[in-house]
């Protein structure tokens, strides 16, 4: 098997690199458009609930890419996470400034990157490595269906069924909420070894 390439050009890297700009386009995007109460449907937010979904699909790709054509770099493991969470956090921001949802529920979804981004470096200066959990990937599957939810039922008329989207998608957030906390503290506990 040939060794792993040392420079940035690589088919996984050029995913992750597109990922992140195509975040600060969305974010552009959504800067410019804002959901009205009562409206009619919407097409801009319809489109950038796909847009955001494409983003958020590919997600897995570039490290697909990078274990498949044997293309791991340093570069990929630094910013494919980056990229991860780039476009959730950004995706919440947007939410909370278009006033459906409350602070407290990026404010929880961050500190809990934070958390884990520290505990990752502290693990990693010893030499070792503490295995994502299942929790955490359901974490990131309820925070992005939410997600997409909210956006879609945003773009959808005023009436009962954007009603159930938009219940149904603030209950996954909740779902999510919890899940975060949970992953955080089970993180937390994986690494309390290494932390004392």
């Amino acid at each position: 098997m040939p060794a792993a390439p040392r420079n940035l050009r690589t088919a996984a890297n050029y995913v992750t690199f597109i990922r992140v700009a195509a975040t600060f386009v969305w974010v552009l995007m959504a800067t410019f458009l804002r959901p009205e109460e009562g409206g009619g449907f919407s097409w801009p937010l319809f489109l950038l609930a796909i847009f955001f979904a494409l983003i958020a699909f590919t997600d897995s790709l570039d490290g697909y890419l990078a274990r498949s054509r044997n293309e791991i770099t340093d570069v990929g493991k630094f910013m494919d996470p980056i990229a991860d969470k780039l476009i959730c956090i950004a995706a919440l921001l947007v939410l909370f400034g278009w006033d459906r949802l409350s602070i407290w529920v990026p404010v929880v979804i961050i500190g809990r990157e934070f958390l884990v981004s520290g505990l990752r470096m502290v693990v990693a200066s010893k030499g070792e490595v503490v295995a994502a959990s299942i929790i955490g990937k359901w974490k990131t599957g309820f925070t992005m269906g939410a997600i997409i939810g909210y956006l879609v039922g945003l773009s959808l008329a005023a009436g009962a069924f954007q009603t159930v989207i938009l219940s149904a998608s603030w209950l996954a957030m909740l779902v999510a909420v919890v899940l975060t906390i949970w992953s955080g503290v089970d993180y937390l506990l994986q690494c309390r070894d290494y932390l004392s």
